[in-house]
């Protein structure tokens, strides 16, 4: 998780996903789904 947030694209998905959903870092099911997504696109390949 630590090397998906230092990827600036990553980051800046993160930025506006916390914008447009901001529920989304307080309901633990939208947040876990929403991290596994950004693991299978910026995670180790």
């Amino acid at each position: 998780m630590a090397e998906i947030m230092q990827n600036p694209d990553a980051r800046a998905e993160v930025e506006a996903k916390r914008k447009s959903d901001p529920d989304l870092f307080r309901d633990p099911e939208k947040r876990r789904a929403f991290f596994q997504q950004l693991m299978e696109k910026y995670g180790k390949k």
